[in-house]
């Protein structure tokens, strides 16, 4: 994390690195010695891990509005969590959730986000190399490192909207934004080539200082993931079977509630922190609590999330807060009977006084990678190797082993993920590439919005208004 002096450093750095293309020629001949530029920045080593911290930094990039932007967009599309009146109430919020959306502000600020990431890694790479001092095993590691967080915030984009923009290179000049959507065999080399470069040079783990910073692993669970989204089973079990080194942490709730973040289960997360002098904290804790307990009434668990637990698994009372249940040791009371909070990310219901949360936030951890593994595995009818990774989630939750048929498997699995992932952001994008998505809303769901969802178009967000605007070589979102 960084202290507020070095982020007015950070927000110019990346003014200086933005896209700019009016006059640009005369503004560079006119820039003063003591202004921050490309030419005058990467001198250092230093500069360089300065940079790299800018870059992570575009994980927790939305920090107040974390909750109503990235968490909205990501989990109140599916059927495991539904959204409250805290949501509903504001127009851009609530035509996302209902499916009545065209170009709004929440989805298009993951689009800025990570387009702003992918920029600034784009960078460092063309910049690294004018840096003295820099040893070689340094420079790779960075390099893999950039070549991680770029590929990350492509897919991202990839699985986000309807379709994605590699943009590889530094963006210098107008005529350079002007660049297609990337085919699906352009999909495919690019995230292979770059997941596999990044999980070649990176190091298995980082020293406790330096936390958070992607490794091999990442890399690997990434690169499966997004052969999982492909339906490429076998290449999808081969990457997974390289994330090595993690494991499951026997107290679950301790991974959403602060106290056990530099776990063995974590494998990438966006880092929070509560500390005055990093402005780093989110607004998520605080979104969850509802109205009546002074929070910002954002989201409910689903009765059908809620009922799908069984009586016996540990992980329903560390996610699901019902009324006259215990958070954190706290008996809470509600006023509706019926309520049913989401719990992770909560630290405490002290979070409505004092409105921030630290804990970081997992974007990948070792659960899912046995779960998607499982599903790969399963899927090439390797059904053995596929219960031994579904029952270690199982086990975990303290159930008993499963065993069944490849069907059954595959059901099981898909409750699985329902369960372990519960407002995790997973759920709505596993109903799309599971191909059942309006489905799953309306008769399991009960989503409110299952009536506007149209197959085809609502599974993915728009592309924005701005990028076919600047760019002639992408047109508006059919549709929308």
């Amino acid at each position: 994390m960084i202290g507020n002096k070095f982020k007015k450093y950070i927000l110019a750095l990346i003014a200086m690195s933005g896209i700019a293309f009016s006059s640009c020629e005369d503004l560079l001949e006119q820039t003063s010695p003591d202004t921050l530029t490309t030419d005058n920045y990467w001198r250092t080593p230093d500069d360089v891990r300065r940079f790299a911290v800018a870059v992570y930094d575009q994980l927790s990039y939305f920090t107040w509005k974390f909750g109503e932007v990235e968490f909205v967009c990501e989990n109140l599309r599916g059927d495991d969590l539904v959204a409250a009146p805290g949501a509903t109430q504001y127009g851009y919020l609530g035509r996302v959730v209902n499916f009545t959306n065209n170009d709004e502000w929440s989805p298009r600020n993951i689009w800025y986000k990570n387009y702003n990431m992918i920029h600034l890694s784009n960078q460092a790479l063309a910049n690294m190399g004018r840096v003295s001092g820099l040893s070689d095993a340094d420079k790779a590691k960075f390099e893999a490192e950039f070549r991680f967080l770029k590929a990350y915030a492509h897919f991202d984009i990839w699985k986000n909207f309807h379709g994605v923009i590699i943009r590889d290179e530094v963006v210098s000049n107008g005529e350079q934004i002007d660049k297609a959507l990337a085919t699906e065999a352009e999909i495919d080399e690019y995230f292979v080539r770059e997941f596999t470069a990044a999980a070649n040079g990176l190091p298995a783990k980082w020293d406790d200082n330096n936390y958070g910073r992607a490794t091999s692993g990442a890399a690997w669970a990434y690169l499966g993931k997004f052969h999982l989204y492909r339906k490429q089973w076998a290449e999808a079990t081969a990457a997974f079977a390289k994330v090595t080194g993690y494991g499951l942490e026997d107290n679950f709730r301790s991974l959403f509630n602060g106290t056990n973040e530099q776990n063995k289960e974590s494998i990438f997360v966006s880092k929070f922190s509560i500390d005055a002098n990093t402005s780093q904290h989110s607004n998520l804790g605080l979104a969850l609590v509802p109205g009546e307990k002074n929070g910002w009434n954002l989201v409910r668990v689903s009765e059908f999330a809620t009922n799908s637990y069984e009586a016996n698994d540990i992980r329903k009372d560390a996610s699901v807060l019902l009324d006259g249940g215990t958070l954190e040791g706290e008996t809470v009371d509600f006023d509706d009977e019926n309520m049913r909070m989401l719990a992770k990310y909560v630290e405490s219901m002290d979070i409505v006084n004092t409105g921030k949360s630290g804990t970081d936030y997992i974007l990948m951890r070792y659960a899912d990678v046995l779960l998607m593994n499982a599903e790969a595995l399963n899927e090439q009818n390797q059904t053995g190797p596929a219960l031994a990774a579904l029952n270690q989630v199982r086990s975990r939750a303290g159930l008993g082993n499963f065993s069944g048929a490849q069907a059954e498997i595959r059901t099981e699995i898909k409750k699985q993920r329902m369960l372990e992932l519960l407002g995790e952001g997973h759920r709505f994008y596993d109903l799309v590439r599971w191909g059942n998505p309006k489905q799953a809303l309306s008769v399991e769901g009960g989503h409110p919005g299952a009536v506007n969802f149209e197959e085809g178009k609502h599974n993915y967000f728009p592309i924005p208004a701005v990028e076919y605007d600047e760019n002639n070589l992408v047109d508006p979102t059919p549709k929308f």
